[in-house]
């Protein structure tokens, strides 16, 4: 539904719907005429100790194999928080930029671009 809208970025919780967003054909087609894609796959929880940022990549690029190129997805992608992290301390909001940053990394490298 969010694609009849036309928009330029998308931006959706990927931790609970990765899947089901790569699962529509028209995520590739959204990707293929140059649309970016937001994906919230950072958990928003005060401590993310627990989370490994090679996991969340590895499911990231399973799911992008799926759907299509995955290189392509990661040209057109951008790593965030589930949602807003505005409820935690400053600490927790710190620790999900890193882990943004590193799960970033990991598909900046994919798409062949530069850290």
């Amino acid at each position: 539904r969010m694609l009849r809208a036309r928009p330029d970025i998308l931006s959706f919780d990927a931790h609970e719907g990765l899947e089901l967003f790569f699962a529509e054909s028209q995520a590739y087609d959204f990707v293929r005429q140059g649309g970016m894609v937001a994906y919230g796959i950072v958990p928003t929880r005060p401590s993310l100790n627990a989370v490994d940022s090679a996991k969340i990549f590895i499911r990231w690029l399973q799911s992008a194999s799926q759907a299509g190129d995955p290189q392509e997805f990661a040209r057109r992608a951008m790593i965030t928080a589930t949602c807003g992290l505005g409820l935690l301390d400053m600490s927790a909001v710190a620790d999900s930029f890193g882990v943004a940053h590193s799960i970033s990394k990991l598909i900046r490298a994919l798409a062949g671009q530069p850290d």
